[in-house]
């Protein structure tokens, strides 16, 4: 423990440096520049973070802020989570705020709420319950919502419920081996594909 002050009680400490750890029952595996209070933290490799609250599980995080109950962080940078049972895996400069919020991924998301999602891509703003968001540049103001954007231009929710899908390439669904529905780019139709050579499956008699 080089260069750290450890306070409280029942700790497991293993490499820790210009650090402060205070509290209760922690299990820091490695700490560097990090400052650690609260209760029942389960903390490896992280650097630069603050970790305040009870119970987070974070591992392989730099320059990380933590507070709230029970949230877990894996990977990434510049993270910042509040609230309880939320989950962080990967990306980087995501802001969680909330409830039992998920955000896998992608970089620059923001939920503020409960029970919501942001997968992958980058900038989704989710500023509702029980939301999910796919894909970049996603505005979600409304609960119960889903947005998916291929696309590189913004997407944005407009009502309670919502499933909204923006592709760029078109709109494809399979719904068989050889019956495929598709809306193209820029059509205002849906048309039934059914080309041998869209079709599998195909054997020779």
């Amino acid at each position: 423990m080089s260069h750290s002050t450890v306070t409280g009680t029942d700790h497991i400490i293993g490499l820790v440096d210009h650090s402060t750890i205070k509290g209760a029952r922690h299990q820091v595996m490695h700490a560097h520049e990090s400052n650690v209070e609260g209760n029942s933290h389960i903390l490896g490799s992280i650097h630069k973070a603050s970790v305040k609250g009870r119970g987070h599980f974070v591992f392989n995080a730099d320059q990380l802020k933590v507070s709230g109950k029970s949230n877990t962080v894996f990977g990434g940078a510049h993270q910042v989570v509040s609230g309880q049972q939320n989950i962080i895996g990967g990306g980087d400069s995501h802001n969680v705020i909330g409830h039992e919020s998920v955000v896998l991924g992608g970089s620059n998301h923001v939920i503020k709420g409960s029970r919501s999602m942001a997968l992958g891509g980058k900038d989704q703003h989710i500023v509702a319950n029980g939301a999910i968001g796919m894909g970049a540049s996603i505005k979600l103001n409304h609960d119960n919502a889903m947005l998916i954007n291929t696309s590189t231009e913004p997407l944005q929710s407009d009502r309670i419920g919502q499933l909204k899908i923006q592709a760029s390439g078109g709109l494809d669904l399979q719904l068989s081996d050889d019956m495929t529905i598709a809306l193209a780019d820029g059509t205002g139709s849906w048309a039934v594909l059914s080309d041998r050579n869209l079709k599998t499956g195909i054997q020779a008699v």
